[in-house]
């Protein structure tokens, strides 16, 4: 399991979360998913746009809703970085 970190308030951000979920579950890797909320936090994370995620230390989108496509191919690159090391 590694940490999804999901940046923002809102409808967008609220969504984005449901389509980790999903995503994670597709692919049946799990994940902590933890929200980030604080605008002072978000900009500690080079940040300037939301909804913004995280997936194991690196941005991987901000200001955009990602595709199916493009969360289940994150979270499987994640993955395989940890069964590999």
């Amino acid at each position: 399991m590694f940490k999804v970190e999901l940046l923002g308030t809102g409808g967008e951000c609220n969504l984005l979360a449901s389509e980790v979920l999903r995503a994670s579950q597709f692919v049946g890797i799990p994940v902590k998913l933890v929200r980030v909320e604080q605008p002072e936090q978000i900009a500690a994370r080079g940040v300037a746009t939301t909804p913004a995620l995280i997936i194991d230390g690196a941005i991987r989108c901000q200001g955009v809703l990602p595709t199916q496509a493009e969360l289940t191919s994150w979270l499987t690159t994640a993955a395989l970085k940890y069964e590999t090391a």
